[in-house]
């Protein structure tokens, strides 16, 4: 019975406060909009992997991703206010190996 009354108050606290259940990090998503007519948008995302113990392959060889540097590239370009063509580019540098 008593275990029953803790799970019961357990699970009024986090239906009362859901804030606390959640984790501390927080992102911000934005609305997705396509570009204006005429407009060119240039991004480039950069992403370090400090320690990985997972391996992957690397032009054809098991490495670790510890040190791991990855670059992507977007470039889009507003066709009309609706229409818009984008490309992307993936890099990645594993330490010690060329970029």
């Amino acid at each position: 019975m008593r275990k029953l009354l803790w799970i019961l108050f357990v699970g009024i606290y986090f239906l009362f406060f859901p804030s606390t259940s959640r984790a501390t990090r927080e992102f911000k998503v934005y609305p997705a909009r396509t570009a204006f007519e005429g407009e060119l948008e240039v991004a480039l995302w950069h992403n370090y992997t400090a320690s990985n113990s997972q391996p992957y392959l690397f032009q054809g060889d098991s490495l670790s991703k510890t040190g791991l540097m990855e670059y992507s590239l977007e470039l889009e370009y507003g066709v009309t206010d609706r229409f818009t063509i984008e490309g992307y580019a993936d890099f990645e540098q594993p330490k010690g190996e060329p970029f």
